[in-house]
Formats: C-alpha cells, sequence, structure tokens
C-alpha cells in the first residue's frame, strides 16, 4: 500500500509584463500565486520570489508573503518593481516554503517594452 503524503503545488493566473517606457520606478502588471492542496495539506506557506536571469535591485511585491488555510484559492497578488529599464524575456520563479518543510515553485514568464494603455468605459 503506497502513502500519500499531503503536499501542494503553486499556480499563478498568468504572465506578467514590465512597462519600460513610463519611467521608473517601473512596475509590471500582476498575477496571482494561489495554492492548490493535496491529501489534506493545511499549512502556512510562505512566498519568495526570484528573477532570471537575475536583475539588481528587483523588488518583489506580495499582497499576502504568507498564505494560511484559509487563503490558499484566494491567493496572493505579486508583481516586480524595477529601479532601472529592463529588457527582454524573463523567468520569476517563485517560490511557496510550508511550515513542514516542503517546498514547491511555479515560473511565471515576465515581458518588457511599452504595455498599452487599457481604457474603461464608466
Amino acid at each position: 500500500m503506497q502513502v500519500e503524503l499531503a503536499s501542494f503545488e503553486l499556480s499563478n493566473s498568468n504572465s506578467i509584463q514590465l512597462d519600460t517606457i513610463r519611467g521608473a520606478p517601473y512596475t509590471s502588471t500582476n498575477t496571482t500565486i494561489t495554492v492548490n492542496p493535496t491529501n489534506g495539506y493545511t499549512d502556512d506557506i510562505t512566498l519568495s520570489a526570484t528573477i532570471n536571469p537575475f536583475v539588481a535591485g528587483i523588488i518583489y511585491n506580495f499582497s499576502d508573503s504568507v498564505l494560511s488555510l484559509s487563503e490558499y484559492s484566494i491567493g496572493s497578488t505579486m508583481s516586480i518593481t524595477s529601479p532601472t529599464p529592463i529588457t527582454g524575456s524573463y523567468i520569476i520563479t517563485v517560490r511557496g516554503d510550508g511550515v513542514d518543510g516542503t517546498i514547491r515553485t511555479v515560473n511565471i514568464p515576465l515581458t518588457t517594452g511599452k504595455i498599452s494603455p487599457k481604457f474603461e468605459e464608466f
């Protein structure tokens, strides 16, 4: 008999873009990081992030950097801020560290350049 251990996976709602035209600080669009628990996982999960290739001075903005069981499906909204313009394509890796030592990651594509404004009619 195989025993399935409690665990989790991370997912994101969409890729993110960084507008490098508007001026500093350069802040990206948002994505939402959610937790998909398996086999009864209930521990708090601490979120952190890195960018590849590396860019100095990047700030990772999480609406909530620790997700409890009740927040798994709501998730945390994440964006990045760069002090300088960057160009090209990058991968943001978001890491979730469970209190029990379980570690999971999700990779999020980041594109840079001019972002067309979205107009809303009121």
